[in-house]
């Protein structure tokens, strides 16, 4: 769709040069969103990808998928998070990531993880964090009654999920994404407004620059700690040297909280914020205002939103000079069409 060589972006400019604003549907935009920030931070990247490969392996078997959906009946009335520093009765009761985490806390079974459904992400993540001692048992009894591949690949994701790196990755990844989950539902309803979308998306910007402090990270630490428990792992963070490429290497001396702080949290809020400005700038505003000229919402067109319209469409439009008058004239009209069809 976007490439700008021979893709439907370079098409459409080649045709059409004052079409300077090629955007997707903007729930495939929030997608994408999450998609280049994830793929950013090479230890979010990895869980993602490990946490991709267990949703499959338990699906594709049906055995597999009920030792799992056994080990999470069993494990229904945990709650990780009264340790958490985040159980009911605090201030952050009423946080997206904790209603995520508690309305998936019953699940039987995890979500396979969607390339292009970031919902079912935040739902499978949630899933994972409030039955992370189901899932990490239910891998272990895999391992030891299967043979063969299964018995490896058991083996291998049990140890991803018995490494602390894993663990706090999947809870930042779970608390960040829960904020976009709001939005995602909205941008794929029916009677989605573009506008109205548009500035949930900016003030989700907002609302993911106000987490990024210290304050916050402490809460998440002692939440993937809490997990951490559950599995019988300990906080460790990898060995620093003087040079290293392939993953996070602040050095942060010997505090592991500061060193997850530093590595994880902080640059994969930074690549969302980034790539959230990139897709949803606040000069678009101006161009999905024309939406109101669809005749099923032309009641919602005001003098104000005709003049936004015609500055930010400028030149673009073929009687810049009568477009005030040309909307007021045909309102009354295509409103009538517009009930007509409706009854």
């Amino acid at each position: 769709m976007s490439g700008h060589v021979s893709r439907v972006q370079a098409r459409i400019s080649s045709k059409l040069p004052k079409a300077n604003f090629f955007v997707h549907c903007r729930s495939h935009s929030l997608n994408l969103a999450m998609v280049a920030s994830c793929s950013k931070v090479p230890e979010i990247r990895n869980f993602m990808d490990t946490f991709k490969s267990i949703t499959f392996f338990f699906s594709a078997s049906p055995k597999r998928k009920g030792i799992l959906s056994e080990k999470l009946s069993e494990s229904a009335g945990n709650n990780l998070l009264a340790d958490s520093g985040l159980s009911a009765g605090t201030e952050d009761d009423q946080c997206e990531d904790v209603i995520a985490l508690r309305a998936n806390k019953n699940r039987y079974h995890l979500p396979t993880l969607n390339d292009t459904r970031w919902l079912s992400r935040v739902d499978s993540i949630s899933t994972l964090l409030c039955n992370y001692e189901a899932v990490h048992e239910a891998l272990d009894e895999v391992r030891v009654q299967s043979t063969g591949q299964s018995s490896h690949d058991a083996a291998s994701y049990l140890y991803s999920m018995s490494a602390f790196c894993f663990i706090v990755a999947a809870v930042i990844c779970q608390y960040i994404l829960a904020f976009t989950r709001p939005l995602l539902v909205v941008l794929q309803s029916k009677e989605c407004d573009l506008v109205l979308a548009h500035e949930d998306a900016r003030n989700l910007v907002v609302a993911i620059q106000s987490q990024r402090s210290d304050e916050r990270f402490h809460l998440l630490y002692s939440r993937a700690t809490a997990v951490a428990s559950k599995v019988g792992v300990s906080p460790t963070k990898p060995r620093t040297v003087n040079r290293q490429v392939n993953r996070a290497n602040a050095n942060v001396g010997g505090d592991i909280e500061v060193y997850y702080k530093v590595n994880f949290y902080y640059p994969f809020i930074d690549y969302v914020i980034q790539h959230l400005n990139d897709r949803f700038p606040e000069e678009i505003k101006g161009v999905l205002l024309a939406s109101f000229l669809v005749p099923s919402k032309l009641h919602l067109l005001d003098e104000t939103f005709v003049a936004k319209i015609e500055q930010s469409l400028g030149d673009e439009l073929p009687n810049n000079a009568e477009f005030g008058q040309e909307v007021r004239k045909l309102t009354p009209l295509l409103m009538s069409l517009s009930g007509q069809f409706q009854n």
